[in-house]
């Protein structure tokens, strides 16, 4: 995925900081509904995974009324819960004045929220991940056994031998013998 942008101190974004990361971006607007409702949920995973390697990324769109102050005046504010937003912010506004670039354009993404969850290797994991989804792709991307290196056959292998166990479990809870 290419990463380029402004952050909303006017800044050039230095994607070497999401070297060996798992990394969240989100796409919003201060204006959406629905990106505010997510926020929470996603300073809870941040919070919770952090420390293992996750990094998000928000994209403020700059559209809609979306400048900078704007933006910078909600991430300042407490959410629901008492907390603020902790991580990078960029400002397609600024990005696209200064350096005439814009992921929300050069990626189509033309409604909001749109999430975008990259693992360590930069390459895409999951676009638009529900958020009932998230906290388990995030702790299968930070996984130690994903940085390995597999070959098709091991690949193969692990996911036979995770449905087999599914099946198992699934037996067991039919025929009482364990809870769920």
């Amino acid at each position: 995925m290419i990463i380029m942008g402004t952050d909303i101190d006017g800044k050039d974004f230095d994607s070497l900081l999401l070297h060996d990361k798992v990394v969240l971006f989100q796409f919003w607007g201060t204006w959406c509904v629905h990106c505010k409702e997510q926020m929470p949920e996603l300073i809870a995973l941040y919070e919770k995974y952090h420390d293992d390697g996750l990094e998000i990324v928000g994209v403020n769109t700059g559209v809609n009324g979306d400048d900078v102050k704007k933006v910078k005046r909600f991430i300042e504010t407490p959410l629901a819960g008492g907390k603020k937003i902790p991580w990078t912010m960029l400002h397609e506004g600024l990005g696209e004045s200064k350096n005439k670039w814009s992921m929300t354009k050069f990626y189509g993404i033309e409604e909001l929220p749109v999430l975008i969850l990259v693992g360590r290797n930069g390459k895409v994991r999951a676009l638009h991940p529900p958020l009932s989804t998230l906290d388990t792709s995030i702790a299968k991307a930070l996984s130690p056994l994903e940085s390995m290196e597999w070959t098709e056959e091991e690949k193969k292998q692990l996911d036979e031998n995770e449905r087999k166990r599914n099946e198992e479990a699934d037996r067991l809870i039919q025929e009482g013998l364990a809870k769920p």
